[in-house]
C-alpha cells in the first residue's frame, strides 16, 4: 500500500490571490489594495481642493488708480470718479459748480 501512495499523482497547488495560500501573493495583493486606497484618497482631496478654489471669489482688491484731491473740500477720490475743470479736480458736480461762483 505504501508503494501505491508514493506513486499517486499530486497535482501542483494553484494559488489564488483571494485565498490564503502563498503568502508572497497575499502581500502583493494587499500592497495593490493599499496603493489603490491611497490614490483614491489623493484624487478626492485634489478634486475637493480644486472645486473649492474655483468657487471661492477672488480676493484681490479692485484697481483704484490715482487718487486726486477735491479743490473745494479736500476730499480724496479716485480719478475715474472725480470731476475735472482745467487743472482742478472736484469730488462732485456741485463742488465744481460752486468753484465758479
Amino acid at each position: 500500500m505504501a508503494f501505491l501512495q508514493q506513486d499517486r499523482y499530486n497535482p501542483p497547488r494553484q494559488y489564488s490571490l483571494l485565498k490564503s495560500g502563498n503568502p508572497n501573493n497575499m502581500g502583493l495583493f494587499r500592497l495593490l489594495i493599499l496603493v489603490a486606497i491611497i490614490w483614491a484618497i489623493y484624487a478626492l482631496v485634489r478634486r475637493f481642493r480644486d472645486r473649492r478654489a474655483s468657487i471661492a471669489p477672488s480676493r484681490s482688491k479692485p484697481e483704484i488708480g490715482q487718487m486726486v484731491r477735491c479743490r473745494q473740500c479736500g476730499l480724496h477720490v479716485p480719478e475715474q470718479e472725480a470731476f475735472r475743470r482745467g487743472e482742478d479736480w472736484f469730488c462732485s458736480a456741485e463742488h465744481r459748480d460752486q468753484a465758479d461762483g
